[in-house]
């Protein structure tokens, strides 16, 4: 166990070491990036991981904080396909997945639509 590390940071800071990491675990997150924040980030991301590293992305595409209006900060749309394309531009290999549509964390009334990507650079 004491290879494994969790850390909570201020991704676009940490995402700049370069050829560091093993994996990167993105959940909930790109919502409240634009899209040139949001390339930004991915890019950053893929300069850090080393040969045989990894991005999880977990996102919800449409209900959860879309439709709570007490959530007041910017929240941007974006459809998994919009995702794959920007993640295609940086890494080799991607694998998508319909995730859940429950939010365990926040009490929402409506299910949610989101996907789980995973990208790596490694080939087949």
């Amino acid at each position: 166990m004491e290879r494994i590390e969790f850390r909570v940071v201020r991704a676009v800071d940490e995402a700049s070491a370069k050829d560091r990491r093993r994996s990167v675990v993105i959940a909930r997150v790109i919502q409240y990036l634009n899209k040139e924040e949001l390339l930004y980030l991915f890019k950053k991301i893929k300069d850090s991981l080393n040969k045989r590293g990894f991005l999880l992305l977990s996102f919800s595409s449409e209900g959860g904080i879309f439709n709570k209006e007490t959530i007041t900060v910017p929240k941007f749309h974006y459809k998994v396909d919009e995702i794959e394309v920007l993640l295609r531009e940086l890494f080799n290999e991607i694998v998508i997945t319909k995730g859940s549509t429950k939010n365990l964390h926040v009490n929402y009334t409506e299910d949610v639509v989101s996907y789980d990507i995973f990208a790596t650079n490694i080939k087949k």
